[in-house]
């Protein structure tokens, strides 16, 4: 009995993630991150704090879980604002996801450089110099990979260059591409013992809350919502076969990523490979032809569940590239930890091309 009652005495290990702090906690990505920390045993007693520019009118807090989480409005462009924060909130791990989105028009681009670049850059100087973090994880893009199309690419592929700011084989180079490979260099070469940083590079998201792509999608069989739009029904019409195929990743998947690459970071016996310093593709691990499973599947939501009936116009035109292809069977998601974090994906892409969707 005495040696039973000494086993149930001996402390409890710590918990691995303690107090975090999200960058960008009510945007997209951000909101569905908070949630799974929310849920996430390893976090222990320690709370989940959020640094977003948005914060007072944001739709996306969890408005619910005020005893567990901490709203704060600022910027990471703000020094003095960062470096108090993390003092106030001594954070183990961070999670960097703020990033303005990738369809800012063009007065706006400066942003892009402010958040990625500078933002970036401020957020690790505080936390080399705070007593408490050791984990960094960066919330890249599949995006920032150069030269696309991309076919079998894995994390070694060159990255957009710096100071590349150009069309190049009919894809624009956009500040938020350029910006985006500025931050995550940054991130891995910030890598130290004490400081270890990784990032992660998200498939095309979707997901409850997305605020980019369903939107443009829902918009073309709109019809103002009395009826009266153009016309009651309008009609969808899909410029190829559509069979292109491309990557995905649910926000929900990618939340995950984060979390078991933070704790990958934290204790790197976890893992079976190195993590700290590595970026990683993440993906649901299943590629999807865009136009006719994807698209059509939210159109068919949107019309009252019935099947959609796009007309495809096959005219040999080629409008744009097709999107990337990432992951697959070594994609950064596993079962646990232990799989999952610390293997590679691999980015496929299709040589097909597609068109946003229009009426005609």
């Amino acid at each position: 009995m005495a040696a039973r009652t000494a086993r149930s005495l001996t402390p409890a290990p710590p918990p691995i993630l303690g107090p975090v702090l999200v960058t960008g906690g009510c945007g997209f990505l951000g909101y569905h991150l908070v949630a799974h920390l929310l849920a996430d045993p390893e976090r222990g007693s320690g709370r989940v704090y959020v640094l977003d520019r948005h914060v007072a009118n944001s739709e996306n807090r969890h408005a619910g879980d005020d005893g567990n989480v901490t709203y704060i409005e600022g910027s990471v462009t703000d020094a003095a604002l960062v470096a108090s924060v993390l003092q106030e909130t001594r954070p183990r791990v961070i999670f960097h996801a703020a990033s303005p989105p990738a369809s800012l028009p063009p007065p706006r681009w400066p942003e892009f450089e402010a958040t990625n670049v500078t933002g970036t850059a401020i957020l690790l100087a505080a936390a080399a110099a705070s007593e408490t973090v050791r984990a960094f994880v960066y919330t890249s893009s599949a995006d920032v990979y150069a030269d696309p199309p991309h076919h079998n690419v894995t994390e070694t592929h060159p990255l957009v260059a710096a100071s590349e700011y150009r069309a190049r084989r009919g894809v624009g180079v956009t500040e938020y591409m350029r910006t985006k490979a500025a931050g995550q260099r940054l991130v891995l070469a910030a890598n130290t013992p004490a400081l270890r940083t990784c990032a992660l590079l998200p498939a095309h998201m979707y997901g409850e809350r997305s605020s980019q792509g369903l939107r443009e999608i829902l918009d073309l069989c709109d019809d103002g919502g009395d009826g009266r739009g153009w016309w009651p029904r309008p009609p969808l019409v899909q410029l190829g076969a559509g069979n292109n195929l491309m990557d995905v990743a649910s926000a929900a998947n990618v939340a995950q990523a984060h979390i078991l690459a933070a704790k990958a970071l934290v204790e790197p016996d976890r893992t079976r490979g190195v993590v700290a310093g590595q970026s990683f593709n993440v993906t649901d691990g299943r590629p999807v032809a865009f136009w006719n499973e994807h698209v059509r599947a939210v159109w068919k939501e949107a019309r009252g569940g019935r099947r959609t009936r796009a007309r495809e116009c096959h005219r040999g035109a080629r409008v744009g590239v097709c999107g990337d292809r990432l992951g697959g069977e070594d994609a950064l998601l596993g079962a646990d930890v232990g799989d999952g974090v610390g293997t590679r994906g691999v980015l496929r892409a299709s040589d097909s091309v597609f068109s946003w969707g229009a009426y005609i």
